[in-house]
């Protein structure tokens, strides 16, 4: 049986309800942190750039990927960390946690690329989009190559199954739609 690192030992809370809280207390820190950035650039603090008012729509968008990324960067630290509880509650078996020892390094530089880039777009995408144009092009790119790459080369499909990779196909399309959107929006 795996135990989670001491590093990682933080992580190893149990139930659904703290993991919740977790999350919404990670949101409300991006919440804070757009609406300073927001209040500097109107003030001029920011050295006199000021901040463009942004449709409706973008609001949601930004909330719920910049979510399914931190939930994403938390799945991160639960597998490598080989959680017991997680991999209990998930029902993973022997094969996953296999799946999950030692991680090649080359397939986490596209993982890691594509959590902080897919992150970080939705938190910069309302502040300047061209950059969060550009980190949701490099999240949909280190996504789909590390999804191609595992899928041939590291038995994704019969190790996690069906229902992880329409997940994970979906998380892809869903950074894919940002860019989209990200570029729509830069042309308007």
């Amino acid at each position: 049986m795996f135990v989670g690192g001491a590093v990682f030992s933080w992580f190893s809370l149990t139930g659904f309800g703290l993991r919740l809280i977790m999350l919404i207390v990670a949101l409300g820190g991006v919440l804070s942190i757009i609406r300073v950035i927001d209040y500097n650039c109107r003030s001029g603090i920011a050295g006199g750039y000021t901040m463009k008012k942004r449709p409706w729509h973008m609001w949601p968008i930004v909330l719920f990927v910049a979510f399914m990324y931190v939930m994403g960067i938390y799945d991160f630290f639960m597998m490598l960390s080989h959680n017991v509880d997680y991999y209990a509650d998930h029902n993973y078996g022997q094969a996953v946690v296999e799946y999950f020892t030692d991680y090649p390094i080359y397939f986490m530089v596209f993982w890691i690329a594509n959590l902080l880039a897919g992150v970080l777009a939705p938190i910069t995408l309302p502040f300047n989009l061209k950059w969060g144009k550009n980190l949701a092009w490099i999240s949909s790119v280190a996504g789909l190559i590390l999804l191609l790459l595992t899928f041939i080369f590291r038995n994704r499909l019969s190790v996690l199954g069906a229902g992880i990779a329409a997940f994970d196909i979906f998380i892809l399309l869903m950074t894919v739609g940002l860019y989209l959107y990200s570029r729509r929006m830069e042309k308007r």
